[in-house]
This record gives C-alpha cells, structure tokens and sequence, in this order.
C-alpha cells in the first residue's frame, strides 16, 4: 500500500511540473460566471482536471471521498460537490463547472438513477463530451452496468420512481445519457479488488489521460488526441 501511494504521488509530481496548477477545488466559486445548460463554441478555458458525478448519499462518505482524496495527493485539480442537493433543478454555475471541467468521472450507484441531480448532471456531461471532447469515464460501483443500461434490478428501481414524476421526453433523454455514457470504456468495481487498488488505477488512468493532453499542448503537436 506504501509503495502504490508513492507510485501515485510521484505521478502527481510529474503531472504537476508539466502543468502547475492550484492542487483541488471542493465548491465552485461564488463569483464564477453563470451559464445556462447551452454549451458554447469553442469550450470554455479549463478550471478543473476532474468532475466527480455522484449521488451523495451512496458513495460521498466511503469511496468518492477516498478516490477525491487521492486525485487531490496526485495534484489533479478535483472538483467534489460537498452540498447533499434537494429538489430537481441543478445549479447553472454547476453546470458551467462540468463545461471547465477536462475529465467527468461518473460514480454509478444503485440509487444513481433516483436522483434528478445526478441524471442532469449526467445529461450535460454527455452533451460536454460530445460538443467539446472532454472526456468520461464511468464507474460502477457495486451496480452491473448491464442493469443501467436496461434501467432494471436495483438501479431500474431508483429510475422508476422518475418514470411517476416526469414526461417522456425527459426520461427518453435520461435513457439515452445512461445508454451513451455506459458504452463508454470504465471501471468496474466488482472487477478490481480491494477498493484502495480501484483509486489508484482510476487516478493513474485519470494522469495518463491528463498528460497526454498537456504533451500534445506543450509540444504543439498536429492531430486527434486519443482518448
């Protein structure tokens, strides 16, 4: 364990030198520009390595907590909303923050899908994707993804409950952010044991991505960044 967190900070320093920049980012700037759920063109200049999208009161005090902590000893900027959210509409200045945002790392959790919150914010992080080539990358945590994509099982139950509150044209939107995002190459919880070895190949998939992008700045080089 000592040395895997030796290996990540020394990543984090090597990520840093490239491209010094303040350390973390708990809660957006009071005096941060507004924005509407539009995204412009070109994208807004980044603020933020990492956006983490998850529902609270699953995994705020257990896993992401651990995976915030060990993005932030890596010196990647991480943005972690600490607010416990109510009521359906998501922040403006929330949503201009995934736009600043190079990475969005979506925590799927059994009770993901019930939270109006999370799915907005999953919408968004689709639409960023596509319009500005920021990137996603999923996590399963303890859910199938094939319950998410089906919106069945434990997870199909936190869904349900919006099917009896909302149009069908929300929830067609809804369906189809949680079927783009879920064909998206992620991490599955399940699959890589113990959780503390999951934060740390997650934070060095998140520095790989990271410095690939800044070489190809720095060095000015022509072409598609692969993602």
């Amino acid at each position: 364990m000592i040395a895997a967190i030796g290996s990540l900070l020394l990543a984090g320093a090597i990520f840093k030198a490239i491209r010094t920049s303040p350390r973390c980012k708990d809660d957006v700037d009071s005096t941060s520009t507004a924005s509407s759920s539009h995204v412009d063109t070109p994208p807004p200049a980044t603020k933020h390595d990492v956006f983490l999208s998850f529902r609270g009161e699953d995994t705020r005090d257990n896993f992401t907590s651990h995976l915030y902590d060990a993005l932030c000893k890596a010196n990647i900027r991480t943005f972690m909303d600490h607010k416990l959210h109510k009521g359906d509409d998501i922040s403006p200045i929330l949503l201009r923050t995934i736009e600043e945002s190079e990475i969005s790392l979506i925590i799927f959790s059994e009770d993901y899908a019930s939270s109006t919150w999370c799915m907005n914010e999953l919408i968004h992080i689709m639409q960023c994707k596509s319009k500005h080539k920021r990137i996603a990358i999923p996590i399963f945590y303890n859910v199938d993804p094939s319950n998410i994509r089906k919106q069945n099982g434990r997870f199909g139950v936190g869904f349900a409950k919006l099917k009896r509150r909302f149009n069908q044209e929300k929830l067609t939107q809804w369906k189809n952010a949680l079927l783009q995002s879920t064909s998206l190459s992620g991490w599955d919880s399940k699959s890589v044991r113990p959780e503390s070895e999951l934060v740390k190949k997650i934070v060095e998939d998140v520095l790989r991505k990271l410095n690939r992008k800044s070489f190809v700045r720095v060095e000015g080089l022509v072409g598609s960044i692969i993602r």
